[in-house]
């Protein structure tokens, strides 16, 4: 209760007019489903994204994790967020082929961890929240921070991550 209180959960339904876009599925590492795109929303107006995906106890990477621990990696959450994050600076959830992504080199980013994605898990939410857009040479740095959910409690805090794009 007291992370809840310092962290307070955002506005969830705070774009309801905003028609969730149906991701392409090319393989195993396009995790979301469906994202929600709003260019001009979040809370200073730099952009927002709510990106979905439907859990099934089947998924590749519960038998992937650590021997007899089935549960999503960690990691794959932060990618969840993150393919949100590049759906939203590049206006589409089809990854193009035009836009160049890279990692910023010299960006802190953090990640706080407070439950997983186990089997019985029906639906893994991400929304992120541009914070920043630094223009870096002939790209621009898309700084956010991000919450990942399971079925509406949130299991992860990412006070900052970014993308060059």
């Amino acid at each position: 209760e007291r992370q809840r209180q310092r962290y307070p959960d955002p506005d969830w339904s705070a774009s309801p007019e905003i028609p969730y876009l149906d991701c392409p599925l090319n393989g195993q590492l396009d995790l979301l489903h469906q994202v929600q795109l709003d260019p001009t929303g979040g809370s200073i107006g730099l952009g927002r994204v709510v990106g979905r995906r439907e859990v099934n106890d089947g998924d590749w990477y519960y038998p992937c994790h650590f021997h007899k621990d089935p549960v999503m990696p960690g990691s794959l959450g932060i990618e969840a967020a993150l393919q949100a994050l590049r759906a939203l600076a590049e206006g589409s959830p089809s990854r193009s082929k035009s836009s160049t992504v890279d990692w910023p080199l010299n960006s802190e980013w953090k990640w706080e961890f407070r439950g997983e994605v186990r089997p019985g898990t029906k639906e893994l939410t991400v929304l992120v929240e541009v914070t920043e857009k630094i223009p870096q040479g002939n790209q621009v740095e898309w700084v956010a921070s991000a919450i990942v959910t399971r079925d509406g409690k949130r299991i992860y805090r990412l006070p900052r991550i970014s993308l060059l794009v």
